[in-house]
């Protein structure tokens, strides 16, 4: 059995309705990635608190913890950017099919600063530097402690 190209085609607003629907998913996904990695980040370094004594017992540094927090909030950013690169990608095609590729600007005196900057840009750069300055402050707490 063969199928023609009629049995394959898909209309504009089926496709549509497949964009809208990967760009939701796409969204939240990637808006659940900074709470996600942003609590294990905080418990990892935040474990050092727990039992001191554990770690003057086995001779482990307590300065690794927020070393390995940080990390994880510079994967958890890396990924979010990740992720915003393909979230938008599905919607510039949806735009684009609807015929809305032109977004509503905004008027007043800020219109120029507030369409330049992108609240999926601005999140993921503030959670970074403050978990930048929370680790720098967690770990001259720690260094001393031991």
């Amino acid at each position: 059995m063969t199928q023609t190209a009629s049995d394959t085609i898909i209309t504009d607003l089926e496709r549509a309705k497949l964009l809208l629907d990967e760009w939701k998913f796409r969204q939240k996904h990637c808006w659940s990635l900074l709470p996600r990695y942003g609590l294990a980040a905080v418990i990892a370094s935040i474990i050092p608190y727990v039992k001191i004594e554990l770690f003057k017992q086995y001779n482990i540094s307590m300065l690794i913890f927020p070393c390995v927090g940080w990390l994880l909030a510079l994967a958890a950013t890396w990924l979010f950017f990740a992720e915003q690169f393909r979230c938008y990608s599905v919607l510039a095609e949806y735009r684009k099919l609807i015929g809305k590729e032109k977004i509503h600007k905004t008027e007043g005196p800020f219109s120029r600063m507030l369409d330049r900057i992108k609240i999926r840009w601005v999140t993921p750069v503030f959670f970074f530097a403050t978990f930048t300055a929370l680790s720098v402050i967690n770990w001259l707490i720690l260094k001393r402690l031991t």
